[in-house]
């Protein structure tokens, strides 16, 4: 059997002991070390046992785990020792999970084995309470860092930088404060408090999308990490997008076109010093942005959903690269149901996207984002 591609992780907050995001000071940063860093909740793995290239992992206490999930073993010891690792899941049932692990021979692993679902592959560089930047760690990425303030109640403070020396310091920020006094803002909830807002994560090693649904009913989509770059040598083909001040009609700034308010890159395509602001661009079906109108879903005739790739641009000449994973429907959102599967996007077989929705200024977005993988 082939082994499953796992570069792409999702996480939400319905997975079982898995970090909340309520409206308290540290709940961001400690949301995203979860999801990017660490992973979460642990289990034990009582057996592993494989048999034609799939392995069949019993976690008697009771399995958290689902197809299409990305879990990591550890623990595993002697023949079967290349178990550790990650792995995409095949299926998932109340008690055992099965995945694919290819020419690996049949057997039955030894050793006090753990699942954990696993992180997207970033680490933390540096941190402070309260307080976290966040790079990449994949040896392919441009290295760049988002910095996080995350000290109020109900959304945290976000700057990119080229390079760090501490939580407090660094170089290259992104955007600069002529551009943006004290960064951009990721929001968490309308309220401070105890309640918590769900929240969903697609990311792989070199960038990730977030969601929130800021106010318990709109959600809000961000962006941060590495392009698909247009030109090779562009290390600077990096976008974070983020709100210009902490209200839901200003943050969720991601699903729009042409626009430049919110989107910001370390360099100039020259690699020229200081920040510039970018903007977005898919089909032009979709107006004034991802989801926002278009054709009736499905489409007539093939049943399909539609959706086109975005482009980031450079004062809407110089083409910086593609945001990886995420697609813009061609289709109205309203037409589009939150959180679904949608197993039959044109030109892209074999892959499974889900929908969405976000909104922005009151208007009504959505991404068709790629699960399977891999984005780049």
């Amino acid at each position: 059997m082939a082994i499953i591609n796992n570069a792409v992780r999702s996480y939400n907050s319905t997975m079982p002991n898995g970090p909340q995001l309520p409206g308290t000071a540290g709940s961001l940063v400690a949301l995203l070390k979860a999801c990017l860093v660490d992973g979460f909740d642990t289990r034990s793995v009582n057996s592993i046992s494989v048999s034609g290239g799939i392995a069949t992992a019993t976690i008697s206490a009771g399995n958290p785990f689902a197809a299409n999930d990305v879990i990591r073993i550890a623990g595993a010891t002697g023949a079967l020792s290349a178990l550790n690792g990650d792995w995409r899941l095949s299926s998932g049932a109340a008690t055992t999970v099965t995945f694919d692990v290819g020419s690996m021979p049949d057997g039955s692993a030894t050793g006090t084995m753990t699942a954990l679902r696993a992180p997207a592959g970033w680490v933390q560089a540096f941190s402070a309470t309260n307080k976290a930047a966040f790079k990449s760690g994949d040896v392919t990425a441009t290295g760049k860092l988002l910095r996080l303030d995350d000290s109020a109640a109900t959304y945290a403070r976000v700057i990119g930088y080229e390079t760090m020396s501490d939580v407090d310091s660094g170089t290259g920020p992104f955007p600069t404060e002529v551009q943006q006094a004290g960064g951009g803002y990721w929001g968490k909830s309308s309220v401070s408090g105890a309640t918590v807002r769900a929240w969903r994560i697609r990311a792989d090693a070199l960038g990730f999308e977030i969601s929130v649904q800021y106010d318990g009913t709109n959600w809000i989509t961000a962006w941060f990490g590495d392009l698909i770059r247009e030109f090779p040598t562009d290390e600077a083909a990096v976008l974070l997008t983020c709100g210009a001040s902490a209200t839901v009609s200003n943050m969720g700034l991601l699903p729009l076109f042409g626009a430049t308010s919110g989107h910001f890159m370390p360099r100039a395509w020259t690699q020229a010093a200081g920040a510039i602001q970018a903007r977005k661009f898919g089909h032009p079906n979709s107006s004034a942005g991802a989801g926002y109108a278009g054709l009736d879903y499905p489409a007539p005739g093939s049943g399909l959903l539609y959706a086109t790739p975005i482009e980031v641009w450079e004062s809407g000449a110089v083409l910086r690269g593609v945001l990886p994973g995420l697609y813009a429907p061609i289709h109205p959102a309203a037409q589009l149901t939150d959180g679904s599967a949608e197993p039959s996007v044109s030109g892209m077989p074999g892959r499974r996207f889900v929908i969405q929705r976000t909104s922005y200024a009151g208007s009504n977005y959505a991404f068709a984002i790629d699960t399977t993988g891999p984005w780049r």
